[in-house]
């Protein structure tokens, strides 16, 4: 494994859009506006600092000459649906193959329960949210007039 710089050309970068800034401005910003690279360099400082670009060069662990591995950390804010994830191979700088496979994210466990039923069963969502409230405000007022005494 080696950096992103050292293994790809700069003009498979600019055909498959690679790296961060090349996939920014194709879905972002346009190329001729003028302020692109400004735009491009904020967008990565704000997301960059949410944690939500990385780079981690040299994380891909080989096990033979055919087969590797590398795990992806996702942000626990990350939007529920399909999303496509690439893998390419390269050789001296260029692109010797690319595998596209689609990755499914949804929501597990009390939170999808908690969605599913704020969208199908609003009523009992909401009559337990209440029932939430109550039992928070009366509890805060307990305690409070525990310690007051």
């Amino acid at each position: 494994t080696d950096t992103l710089k050292n293994s790809l050309a700069d003009s498979a970068d600019l055909l498959l859009k690679v790296s961060i800034p090349r996939a920014i401005a194709s879905v972002g910003a346009q190329i001729s506006s003028g302020n692109a690279p400004q735009f491009t360099k904020a967008l990565m400082r704000i997301r960059t600092d949410n944690g939500l670009y990385n780079v981690r060069e040299g994380a891909v662990e080989f096990m033979s000459d055919t087969l590797f591995r590398t795990s992806v950390d996702l942000p626990s804010n990350l939007t529920a649906g399909e999303y496509t994830a690439r893998i390419l191979i390269t050789r001296n700088k260029a692109v010797v193959d690319v595998f596209e496979t689609k990755l499914d994210v949804h929501k597990v466990g009390i939170q999808r329960w908690l969605y599913n039923l704020a969208h199908e069963n609003a009523v009992y969502y909401g009559l337990m949210s209440l029932f939430i409230a109550i039992a928070a405000g009366w509890s805060a007022s307990a305690v409070f007039s525990y310690f007051k005494s």
